[in-house]
């Protein structure tokens, strides 16, 4: 939904699981991407994982932004494994150089078994230069 200068964004992502024996797996994809920065989900759990999100996008000024809310629950058997927030901000400094800043925290759920209990919070400052 674009209302102004503002994009509005809500979307739900399921790689599915076998009744827990083994989840559908997309080895060469990015999950870094579409499942969060935090990386948590690169390899999906037995149980899969079911991604509900929330974006809003939009431009202040020069600088692109945009906040990402991810929550993350496991297709078979219900349960969570916790939520995401992330950050970006794009500078285009001009047709050669920008700069980018991300930020990625990821709660992980108290109940969650192994890595998706554990709390992350990453953070990447790039410049980048195209010729």
């Amino acid at each position: 939904y674009k209302a102004g200068v503002v994009n509005l964004t809500v979307g739900q992502e399921t790689l599915g699981s076998d009744n827990g024996v083994r989840a559908f797996q997309t080895p060469l994809a990015t999950g870094h991407k579409f499942q969060g920065f935090a990386d948590k989900f690169l390899v999906t759990p037995a149980n899969g994982v079911v991604d509900t999100y929330f974006k809003v996008a939009g431009k202040a000024g020069p600088v692109a932004l945009s906040a990402i809310f991810h929550q993350f629950d496991a297709d078979f058997g219900g349960g969570s494994y916790g939520d995401e927030l992330n950050l970006v901000a794009n500078y285009k400094m001009n047709d050669n150089y920008s700069l980018l800043f991300k930020y990625a925290a990821y709660s992980g759920d108290s109940a969650a078994a192994g890595a998706f209990a554990v709390d992350v919070d990453k953070v990447w400052f790039m410049f980048s230069a195209n010729y």
